[in-house]
């Protein structure tokens, strides 16, 4: 990890396992890149903000801070904020922007609908995107290797538009819960709203950000991450890192990972000014951003976190690979010596022993899709 909370601070908060504080502990690092991207007068300090880990060798932290600052600051974070009230074409707006453009401030302005109460000139709309396709199908690169068909835009631009018209009904009808909007996304059938998918995700989080609907709950990210019908590559991924940091086990059940989410975020969003860094970080976070630390930011440090590991080379990601394989190895003589002492003896689980594997070599994936559910064709 390349920024852990001192021991000393850890400890402050007694009760919780050791996964959860090791999981405080790497949103805290992404706040302090997110504070440093947002503040000049800290960067220039990177190096002393974020000191080296002794697990991580000779890769110096301000160096890997400040390139992913660097990367970071190429997108215009602006592009997708609407003013204007929140009709039906404000949602097909976000729909449009989330599926097709985002990524891309060129495709993002020409995108731009004219908000009024007049249907939106789809055929018009389907042309503009057909257009940007440059090969046989329209990629979204910021989402990894996501692409989309060009005859599919147009039914998707209907039943957008359609479920545009529902979402503000019932918004209108009274309050509407997070899970009741990614529902709908999910069961009206659109190619891109499954499930566990990113851009369901992003579209009912903004929804939520817009008051469309209430804010996710922890009990929300724990069934997109688990029970959804696609595994959000990078979310799972920062997950899997802090697995393997604290030798802990990844709750695999909604309830208990919902669990963990509430007690991280019960310390990010009131923390005792007794957790030093903690309150240092997050109070510019929420300084910075005009509110406080949320499950949607909870959802994107973990795509952070698991990207910027990717970032960091061959070279980390194999030490990792070897803190994985020694984890395993430790768990098969465990589960070995459990067999024993039960009298079923050591060869009873002996057909287990190849399905123990590495899931970070070096095909875990780059950065620009660590967020996303790669290799998607549409």
């Amino acid at each position: 990890m390349l920024y852990q909370l001192d021991d000393s601070e850890l400890e402050l908060v007694n009760g919780l396992p050791l996964y959860t504080k090791l999981l405080w502990s790497a949103v805290v690092h992404m706040v302090i890149m997110g504070v440093l991207l947002a503040d000049p007068a800290l960067r220039a300090h990177v190096g002393q903000l974020c000191p080296i880990d002794a697990g991580d060798g000779d890769w110096h932290g301000g160096r890997i801070a400040a390139k992913y600052i660097r990367l970071a600051l190429r997108n215009n974070f602006q592009a997708d904020q609407l003013s204007s009230p929140f009709i039906s074409p404000a949602i097909l707006q976000i729909f449009i922007w989330c599926t097709f453009a985002f990524g891309d401030q060129g495709h993002m302005a020409q995108a731009t609908l004219t908000l009024d109460a007049n249907p939106p000139a789809l055929s018009n709309i389907t042309t503009m995107i057909q257009n940007w396709v440059t090969k046989a199908k329209l990629s979204i690169q910021v989402y990894g290797s996501f692409m989309i068909e060009p005859q599919k835009i147009p039914t998707m631009l209907a039943l957008m538009w359609e479920i545009s018209q529902e979402i503000r009904a019932k918004a209108d009808a009274g309050a509407v819960t997070f899970e009741e909007i990614y529902n709908m996304l999910v069961q009206k059938k659109i190619i891109v709203f499954r499930s566990g998918g990113l851009v369901t995700w992003l579209c009912a989080c903004d929804f939520s950000e817009y008051r469309l609907c209430s804010a996710p709950t922890p009990t929300d990210l724990a069934k997109h991450l688990l029970i959804g019908e696609r595994h959000p590559s990078g979310p799972l991924g920062g997950l899997e890192l802090i697995e393997i940091s604290s030798w802990q086990p990844q709750p695999t059940d909604v309830a208990e990972l919902a669990q963990v989410f509430t007690d991280v975020m019960n310390i990010l969003q009131n923390p005792s000014p007794a957790l030093t860094h903690t309150s240092l970080f997050v109070s510019n976070a929420v300084r910075i951003q005009g509110y406080n630390l949320s499950i949607i930011d909870l959802e994107h440090i973990l795509c952070k976190f698991y990207s910027e590991d990717t970032m960091r080379g061959k070279k980390y990601r194999l030490v990792m690979s070897k803190a994985a394989k020694a984890k395993a190895a430790a768990q098969t003589r465990a589960a070995a010596a459990a067999a024993l002492a039960a009298g079923a003896g050591i060869g009873a689980n002996d057909d287990d022993e190849d399905d123990t594997r590495d899931d970070f070599g070096d095909d875990a994936g780059g950065d620009a899709g660590a967020d996303a559910d790669t290799n998607v064709d549409m």
